[in-house]
């Protein structure tokens, strides 16, 4: 072919130029279909893909550099044989003509065109398969990111399974016992609380183990005293909120209201009854052992271990037939007092009613019964280590007069008033 070229035939060069031409359009048709085959096959998911996506675009990079570098060398020979035309015009022969020679000088602009096309396509491929690569890089991270999120998530479903089996466990149990507490309550009877008090003498009171051990209105429990309860929330009674029942004082029957009045239950102005909240009666606490604690004339003292039974509403006629028919004295004359908070914000007229809603059985009465079932000598002994009362010293008179009894409140609202002169 370069001998050929150096003899000027200008067909030749004619029939050169064409498949040239036709090459360019055959690489540019290549170029496009590969193109197009990037654009529809999208990013690539795999690293053999990746691969081989990368190998192709290589060997068309190389197959492209070849081309070039073969039309440039034709290129150059035909612009050799253009200089030989302009130096020697007159050589005829085998030399090609003026307008031979402009329409090779198009085809060769044409070619130059076309060659700077499929260098501005390679350079344009070249950028979108680095683009692609990123996109495959930052995909694979994204699965890899997602498979670990996946597995914690999966680890933490597995977790929070096993927590609601346990919760469902705990909810069941705690049902089963609710249902258990709510029986208990409900099978609590008075009248065969209060018969079986009398034949019940398995753990009788020591009278030598409840000396007070603290003159007060209200029970407060040294810190050193306190690690020795049986339960972290004790009994404690006064006098006039139960009745001590049978010859030992095993049994323990407790009064209280069932609702309370409160001057500010709906705001400042404006008082109703709420439910009255107290400890020592709780569902909660039923067939729990728990230390109980009595007071009477400001004395305290510790009576032992006992268990709450349940508790029953009676209205106050109900109570004081148990008192007639059982020859107990069951303390129900302040019952009304206990159901009013803050009685120096309520009218007489309130107190007056709902003491009439006692007598009508409108409001009813809690009776809550306790049976002793032992002694916690660490906490007496505790107790009176504690305590600043004297000891007792038995044989030993006492040379003050006996303190008046305070009449109940029944027997002083039935006393007659002395009226003045």
């Amino acid at each position: 072919m370069d001998a050929e070229l150096s003899d000027g035939d200008p067909e030749f060069s004619q029939d050169l130029v064409r498949i040239l031409t036709k090459e360019l359009k055959l690489a540019r048709k290549q170029l496009r279909e590969s193109d197009q085959k990037q654009r529809r096959t999208g990013t690539v998911d795999s690293a053999m893909e990746h691969t081989a996506v990368e190998q192709r675009l290589k060997d068309e990079n190389a197959q492209l550099q070849e081309e070039n570098a073969h039309l440039r060398t034709e290129l150059d020979q035909q612009r050799v044989l253009m200089r030989a035309l302009q130096e020697n015009p007159d050589d005829k022969g085998g030399i090609v003509q003026p307008a031979q020679e402009d329409h090779l000088r198009s085809q060769v602009a044409s070619l130059e065109k076309s060659l700077n096309i499929m260098t501005r396509e390679r350079d344009k491929m070249l950028t979108e398969h680095e683009e692609n690569s990123a996109n495959v890089e930052r995909a694979n991270k994204y699965k890899d990111k997602y498979r670990s999120f996946k597995e914690e998530s999966l680890k933490s479903l597995d977790a929070l399974r096993g927590n609601v089996a346990k919760v469902e466990a705990q909810r069941d149990a705690a049902l089963s016992e609710a249902q258990q507490l709510t029986e208990s309550v409900a099978k609590f009877n008075p009248k065969a609380f209060i018969e079986g008090a009398f034949n019940d003498d398995a753990y009788p009171q020591d009278a030598t183990t409840r000396r007070a051990f603290l003159k007060s209105k209200e029970m407060k429990l040294p810190k050193n005293v306190v690690k020795f309860l049986t339960y972290e929330v004790p009994l404690q009674f006064h006098n006039t909120h139960g009745v001590w029942i049978g010859p030992s004082s095993t049994h323990f029957l407790a009064v209280s209201p069932v609702y309370v009045y409160d001057p500010k239950a709906f705001g400042r102005s404006e008082g109703g009854f709420r439910p009255f909240e107290q400890d020592n009666n709780r569902e909660e606490h039923v067939n729990r052992s728990r230390d109980l604690f009595y007071c009477k004339d400001r004395h305290w003292r510790y009576h032992g271990i006992y268990e709450y039974l349940g508790s029953k509403d009676l209205t106050l006629k109900d109570v004081r037939n148990l008192n007639r028919l059982h020859s107990v004295s069951i303390a129900t004359g302040d019952i009304h007092i206990r159901s009013i908070r803050s009685p120096d914000m309520v009218a007489p007229n309130i107190k007056k009613m709902i003491k009439h809603m006692y007598s009508d059985g409108v409001l009813t009465i809690r009776c809550s019964g306790f049976r002793r079932i032992g002694f916690n000598k660490g906490l007496s002994e505790a107790l009176h280590e504690s305590s600043t009362m004297p000891i007792p010293i038995p044989g030993e008179g006492s040379s003050q007069q006996p303190k008046r009894k305070k009449p109940s409140t029944d027997e002083q609202e039935s006393r007659p008033v002395k009226k003045k002169k």
